[in-house]
């Protein structure tokens, strides 16, 4: 068999997984770095769902009741403080910077990888390798986000009685209360948790035809 006739069905990156990884994921990342760059006060109070305030005490020493009321008081947004500021434009750039790095790299590695006019057996495996790797790390930095986010929930919300101080009793605190979510949690959990479900379904072939068999290219291409 021909291992040229072969080669656009092993693309690594059909279009719906290049649009996802290139695109989509991207602009849904953007979004939150326009947030913590624009409106870090907004971000830094939302960081905190409502059903977990109490008494905080802001960024810069600045102490401040998170009164149980939809949206901030003037008051718990100034509680950032300048610290916190920075540290929270910080993080939208390295959002911003993940951005990028996925929609000018993938791009790249599909249109001189994967070109089916100068693609070969090697540059193919090539790029599933880079994808495979990419991946890799960011389905660890996703569960890595993931486990902070949620550990660091202050330990007693407010409208419980129970002790919710550990990180199972949180996840079953939320998984039983829908209401205690806010907006950015729910970006930083179960959108997260979505990508990862996206990366490990690209990782174990499903829409596309896999160069390598047993995860290793360099058996896979021996073989043929």
């Amino acid at each position: 068999m021909s291992s040229s006739t072969s080669l656009p069905s092993l693309d690594p990156l059909p279009l719906p997984w290049f649009l996802f990884f290139a695109f989509f994921e991207p602009i849904t990342t953007c979004a939150g770095a326009y947030v913590a760059i624009f409106t870090p006060e907004q971000f830094y109070h939302d960081l905190i769902p409502q059903a977990f305030r109490g008494t905080l005490t802001g960024s810069g020493g600045v102490k401040a009741t998170l009164k149980s009321v939809t949206g901030a008081s003037s008051a718990s947004l100034l509680a950032l403080g300048e610290e916190g500021r920075v540290a929270v434009s910080q993080l939208g750039s390295c959002y911003l910077l993940l951005a990028m790095l996925s929609s000018f790299v993938i791009p790249t590695v599909r249109s001189t990888l994967c070109n089916p006019k100068t693609a070969t057996p090697h540059s193919i495996r090539g790029a599933e390798k880079i994808m495979r790797n990419m991946l890799i790390a960011l389905a660890i930095a996703d569960w890595i986000h993931i486990l902070l986010t949620l550990q660091l929930l202050p330990p007693q919300p407010s409208t419980s009685i129970l002790d919710i101080s550990t990180l199972s009793s949180k996840v079953v605190y939320l998984a039983s209360h829908p209401s205690s979510w806010n907006p950015l949690l729910a970006g930083n959990v179960l959108a997260t948790i979505g990508l990862f479900v996206a990366r490990s379904l690209w990782m174990a072939g499903v829409g596309r035809r896999r160069s390598t068999k047993g995860g290793a290219g360099s058996k896979g291409g021996k073989k043929q």
